[in-house]
C-alpha cells in the first residue's frame, strides 16, 4: 500500500505534474493518515538512516536513527537499511513500545526500498508467545499461529502479513 503511494508520486513527478519536493510532502501526508487492520501503520526511513515519517512517534521525523537502538542494543534503522541495501527488502526482528506505551515488546517487520527516492518502507506486527503456540498480533488481527516457539527458518508466507504479492517476491528470510 504505501509502497504504491510512493511509486504513483513518483510517477507524477516522471511526467512532470509535479516537483519532487511537492511528491515526497505529499506521499508522507498519506503516509501519516494509512492504516490498515484497524492501527497498523507503515513508516519510511532514508539510507541514513533518518526517520521520514512515522505516524505513532512523530518525534522521530526528521531524527537521524543512527544510534537508535532496541533494548537488545540492535541498531534496528542500521538492520533495515542493511537488508535493504543487500537484498531490497525482508524481515527484522526486535523490541518496540506499542503505541499505547507499554515496555518494548517483540516485533518483526517487513522493509523494503523504494529505490528511486532511497527510502525504506516499513511496517510490522507485534508477536507474542503463549505456550507453544507463537502469535503474531497487529491491532485488529492475528497472524501467524502455532509456528515453532523457538525458530522461523523461512519467511512467514504473504498472506499472513496482508502484504501485496510485490513486497514478499523480494523479501529476504527470518531467522530467530
Amino acid at each position: 500500500m504505501a509502497y504504491g503511494f510512493i511509486a504513483g508520486y513518483d510517477r507524477e513527478v516522471k511526467s512532470g505534474h509535479m516537483s519532487l519536493a511537492m511528491a515526497q510532502a505529499a506521499a508522507v501526508d498519506a503516509i501519516k493518515s494509512l492504516r490498515y487492520g484497524g492501527k497498523e501503520y507503515f513508516w519510511v526511513n532514508d539510507l541514513t538512516p533518518r526517520m521520514v515519517v512515522h505516524p505513532t512517534k512523530p518525534e522521530l521525523d526528521g531524527k537521524d536513527l543512527t544510534d537508535n537502538k532496541d533494548p537488545n542494543d540492535k541498531r534496528l534503522f542500521i538492520e533495515f537499511v542493511k537488508i535493504c541495501q543487500e537484498k531490497g527488502a525482508g524481515y527484522v526482528d526486535y523490541l518496540w513500545p506499542k503505541p499505547e506505551g507499554e515496555r518494548p515488546l517483540p516485533k518483526i517487520s517487513f522493509v523494503k526500498l523504494y529505490v528511486p527516492w532511497g527510502w525504506v518502507i516499513g511496517s510490522g506486527v507485534i508477536w507474542r508467545t503463549s505456550g507453544r503456540k507463537r502469535r503474531c498480533s497487529s491491532g485488529g488481527f492475528t497472524v501467524l499461529r502455532c509456528w515453532s516457539p523457538c525458530s522461523w527458518r523461512r519467511s512467514p508466507p504473504r498472506w499472513a502479513w496482508g502484504l501485496p504479492d510485490h513486497w514478499a517476491r523480494s523479501s529476504g528470510s527470518f531467522r530467530r
